[in-house]
């Protein structure tokens, strides 16, 4: 019996393996529509997301980490990728930075081991209409005219 404990435990075990995996796409995807729901606006011309591997920079939300800050490692890949600038870096919930290179050198940049993936960089906002919205007055709060729509556009 208790074989078979062990065997349904180590199924168990690879399943949430596979399904907790690392899926990221190492390739470079400058039409990347990976975060549905959000209305993308313009596209920032020549700037990149650039989000690193776990362990490659010091997560600087665990005191118990080490290695090299974001911005040291950020500094050292445009150096080597022809960067120009990094407008912001991300330290703690997201280990990246902002870039400001071409295109082709992005997709070089893309390709570096410590790269988890990289795309492109635009204004972004939440844009919606939600039909038959809850009583809670929403519908009241977008159109203040009568009769309501019963839409609620989020905006």
């Amino acid at each position: 019996m208790r074989g078979k404990g062990f065997v349904f435990s180590l199924i168990a075990c690879s399943f949430v393996w596979v399904a907790c995996g690392d899926f990221a796409n190492d390739e470079f995807n400058p039409d990347n529509k990976a975060h549905e729901g959000l209305v993308v606006g313009d596209l920032i011309p020549n700037r990149y997301i650039v989000v690193l591997r776990n362990g490659v920079a010091r997560n600087m939300s665990e005191p118990e980490s080490y290695g090299p800050r974001v911005i040291d490692v950020a500094k050292s890949m445009i150096a080597t990728y022809n960067g120009e600038s990094i407008p912001r870096v991300w330290e703690h919930a997201l280990e990246g930075f902002c870039v400001n290179m071409s295109r082709e050198d992005a997709a070089k940049l893309a390709l570096d081991p410590r790269v988890a993936y990289v795309e492109p960089d635009g204004v972004a906002g939440i844009g919606a209409t939600q039909n038959n919205p809850p009583n809670w007055g929403l519908d009241r709060i977008d159109q203040r005219n009568l009769p309501l729509d019963n839409k609620y556009n989020y905006n």
